[in-house]
């Protein structure tokens, strides 16, 4: 109890800046979790959010303005560590009133219409490039945004197919507006990484609660629209 209590109060009582910087679709999901079980450890800490594209995210953590970062890339650097924390699964998703919404012979077939994805060069940009690639598709429609908001706004109003994760539209596939397509070859699931500067104080525990609290949301959400990393 007493050795609780001292580590209760040692946390409690940490002072400082933590910088951390998160994709779109970590804020979409379970960045307000996080961010409560951080005020709530770490209640004299300010936290510091930047909200940027995976590229520009690691390039950040390695030029030395960000702590850390939850996006989509494994970095190898001797002053930066990564780990892999989860996955979500991509699917292709249309609005339900939208002439989109048919069926498809396979991953050609859906080419022929416009695609809207993540920003260009993106890791999911590079995997729905390869699957259209191996499927014979060389010139594929895709339309590149690097803002989830606006690609759910696109794909309500009915402006093409989405190459995204379910879970950033649950709510509107619950609703009916949007509808997940039957289409069996889907882009690889996209990874959510933690990634780190070696020597930054406490990181370590921050790291620890990003894996405390995606677990419980990946119990929330279940394993259609968020896969742990075991």
């Amino acid at each position: 109890m007493q050795a609780l209590k001292q580590s209760i109060e040692t946390r409690s009582s940490k002072v400082g800046r933590i910088r951390i910087g998160v994709m779109d679709t970590v804020i979409h999901t379970w960045l307000s979790p996080l961010v409560a079980q951080m005020m709530d450890h770490y209640p004299l800490v300010e936290i510091e959010l930047v909200a940027d594209t995976s590229l520009n995210l690691c390039d950040q953590l390695q030029k030395g303005f960000l702590d850390l970062i939850l996006q989509t890339d494994l970095l190898r650097q001797e002053s930066v560590r990564s780990l892999e924390l989860a996955s979500h699964p991509m699917g292709w998703i249309v609005a339900s009133n939208s002439i989109y919404n048919r069926e498809y012979s396979g991953v050609a077939d859906l080419a022929r219409e416009r695609i809207i994805t993540y920003s260009k060069n993106s890791h999911p940009h590079q995997d729905i490039l390869a699957l259209m690639q191996a499927n014979g598709v060389l010139a594929p429609r895709l339309n590149c945004v690097n803002s989830v908001s606006a690609i759910t706004r696109l794909l309500r109003d009915g402006f093409g197919i989405g190459a995204l994760p379910p879970v950033l539209v649950a709510e509107e596939l619950a609703r009916g507006e949007l509808t997940l397509l039957a289409i069996d070859q889907r882009p690889p699931n996209l990874q959510v990484v933690v990634s780190w500067r070696l020597g930054v104080e406490w990181v370590e525990e921050i790291v620890a609660l990003c894996q405390q609290v995606l677990e419980g949301y990946a119990r929330k959400v279940g394993e259609g629209y968020m896969v742990l990393n075991r």
